[in-house]
């Protein structure tokens, strides 16, 4: 399985929506795939903070900032590779 349908999937097997054998295989693809395995991640702070963000009815600016660095810091990360 190529990244690209990795990246089109993993909702999906974040969900546990997927067939056994898809869900296995992107497990495999995962364990090898240092790109995947950050997008991934990325895919799952992000669902976490969105999360934690609907628990609070006003999200504090440091917090907020802290986000934005956050993504600043891997979005450079990433371009400089």
């Amino acid at each position: 399985m190529k990244c690209e349908e990795i990246c089109r999937l993993i909702s999906d097997y974040l969900d546990n929506e997927l067939d056994r054998d898809i869900h296995e295989e992107i497990r495999r693809h995962l364990a090898e795939c240092e790109k995947c395995k950050v997008f991934l991640h990325t895919v799952e702070e992000t669902l976490f903070f969105s999360r934690e963000i609907y628990k609070i009815e006003k999200v504090p600016a440091r917090a907020i900032e802290r986000v934005y660095c956050e993504i600043r810091i891997k979005y450079q990360k990433k371009k400089g590779k």
